[in-house]
């Protein structure tokens, strides 16, 4: 892309040219680390509340647009959005934000839901499908479905039944629908959907930290996971003791128990396209609880095994917090809405720094 392309793609979204002459500059300072450069993105999530999807609602809700002019004040190379925050498909603004995003040069990711609802996850199809982007990021449940007592085996068996009927219209128009790991589901869930579908159109949206909410390891499910991984969420979680057992907080990039330089270490040699593949920091400002003290806890979590627990309160220990400071998020605490999005943006601050200073990828 030249500069002038640059110039115009900046100007649409509302940046000044001294940002374009500091990430000029960024990229030719980039010292040649000899690794797959990969596409560092955001996904929206890390903006959760000034996108309007949590239970404290900003009096202007962050857009598509909004997103746009972040990424590229920020430098990154792209982002992964909900379907419900892009404009309509079809329209003139539509069509001006695609051009925005091609004369950025930047890779966009319209993201679906719950593969259950399929008529969500081909309207995000389309969106990618008109914006060139081959990859569909859905998933199959929400953490906490671990704990209602059902059959996660027959929840699985529903969830591969909508996947058949949308994989056919992936194969055919050569894009990639792609599952998250999305804190609910065991490996063995997830291994066994993959197994069911040996096609290279079903792959992953693998998220570096969600096998924490799961009890399992990070390292070995990424290991596992990356030969069908085509895009990724990097998230990390801090882990703190409490009286009712752990509180998994979200956290900055850096700030928590994954080894994310291990993470990208295996992806660079195992994911099947390392090149193109789309790194979006997720850092949201989340605070889940899990009581593993009390007894009803463990009453639906009979696969989690003895050193699974252990090696997660290894890491528990490894970071060593303090257990007498308050974690909850801004909007638990009742902050006011400056407050509340202040806290988002600090975090995703703190994981692009992490990002260009220790990961290398900017």
């Amino acid at each position: 892309m030249t500069r002038r392309q640059l110039l115009r793609a900046f100007s649409v979204a509302g940046l000044s040219a001294g940002l374009l002459n500091k990430r000029l500059l960024a990229q030719e300072q980039k010292k040649d680390s000899g690794k797959a450069p990969m596409l560092l993105g955001v996904d929206s999530w890390s903006f959760s509340f000034a996108c309007g999807v949590r239970d404290v609602k900003p009096a202007k809700r962050m857009t598509a647009r909004d997103m746009l002019a972040k990424v590229c004040a920020w430098g990154l190379k792209g982002a992964q959005v909900g379907v419900g925050d892009m404009p309509p498909l079809g329209s003139s603004e539509f069509d001006a934000f695609r051009k925005a995003i091609a004369d950025a040069g930047l890779f966009w990711e319209v993201s679906a839901g719950m593969v259950q609802r399929e008529d969500g996850v081909r309207r995000a199809l389309e969106y990618n499908a008109a914006l060139g982007t081959k990859v569909v990021r859905a998933f199959m449940e929400g953490f906490g479905i671990q704990f209602k007592g059902i059959s996660l085996d027959d929840y699985v068996s529903e969830a591969i039944t909508h996947i058949k009927n949308l994989l056919p219209e992936f194969e055919r128009r050569g894009l990639f629908l792609c599952l998250e790991n999305h804190g609910g589901l065991r490996m063995k869930h997830i291994r066994r959907v993959l197994e069911t579908f040996p096609s290279k159109h079903l792959g992953l949206n693998l998220d570096t930290g969600n096998p924490v909410l799961t009890f399992e390891d990070p390292i070995a499910v990424i290991k596992e996971l990356a030969p069908r991984t085509y895009t990724c969420h990097l998230k990390d979680w801090n882990l703190i003791r409490s009286k009712d057992g752990l509180i998994v907080r979200g956290c900055a990039l850096g700030d928590g128990v994954v080894d994310l330089k291990a993470a990208l270490d295996i992806l660079r040699t195992r994911a099947p396209f390392p090149a193109e593949l789309h790194l979006n920091i997720e850092a949201p400002q989340e605070y889940i609880p899990l009581k593993i003290f009390a007894p009803d806890f463990w009453q639906h979590q009979s696969d989690v095994t003895a050193a699974e627990l252990a090696n997660i309160l290894r890491l528990t220990e490894q970071r060593n917090m303090p257990t007498d400071a308050d974690y909850r998020i801004a909007s638990m605490r009742g902050e006011p809405e400056s407050v509340i999005l202040a806290e988002e943006e600090a975090a995703i601050a703190r994981s692009i720094a992490y990002c260009r200073d220790v990961l290398r990828l900017l």
